[in-house]
């Protein structure tokens, strides 16, 4: 479940109609079943929409509209609201008397310290899609310009892969 404002999520929440708990970030809490399935007839179920767009910038806009809509129940912050796309490549670990997977976590920041600084106002985000004791596959979230002039390392299998330009969104009947 999500309690929604303006459209967003400002909070979630599980239930689990079997063991009668709602599952918080605060704890678990036992609730009567009956009380909820009580309101399942006296409830309007929402409308869900779906739209595809053809730039970035028409779906950026279309995202910022729906936002200021009162009807709006929720619709998420896709990953294309602040990166185009992404690429990978593969890192082969400098230290050998290491485990890159092992350390993954330390290389990435590490690694995202060095794009930094060649490519300074450039935004990113560096994902671990893996790897061996000798290597890591990185996943780079960032806008095509970073991709387009990126050469600290050799691109991997996804070379530049533009995001899905969808927006779901839940409205009031």
């Amino acid at each position: 479940m999500h309690l929604c404002k303006d459209g967003q999520s400002v909070k979630e929440f599980l239930i689990n109609l079997n063991c009668n708990e709602i599952v918080t970030d605060e704890g678990y809490f036992y609730f009567d079943t009956e009380k909820l399935s009580s309101l399942k007839d006296k409830l309007n179920k929402p409308i869900r929409k779906s739209k595809s767009f053809d730039s970035i910038d028409s779906a950026r806009n279309y995202h910022q509209k729906v936002l200021r809509n009162d009807s709006l129940i929720w619709t998420p912050n896709p990953e294309w609201l602040i990166f185009e796309g992404s690429f990978s490549f593969n890192y082969e670990c400098k230290d050998k008397n290491i485990d890159c997977l092992d350390n993954e976590e330390k290389i990435l920041k590490e690694l995202h310290q060095e794009i930094s600084s060649k490519y300074p106002s450039e935004k990113f985000e560096l994902d671990g899609g893996g790897g061996s004791n000798s290597d890591l596959f990185v996943d780079v979230n960032c806008n095509k310009s970073l991709a387009d002039k990126f050469d600290l390392y050799l691109k991997g299998w996804n070379k530049w892969k533009a995001n899905r330009l969808e927006l779901g969104s839940y409205w009031i009947k």
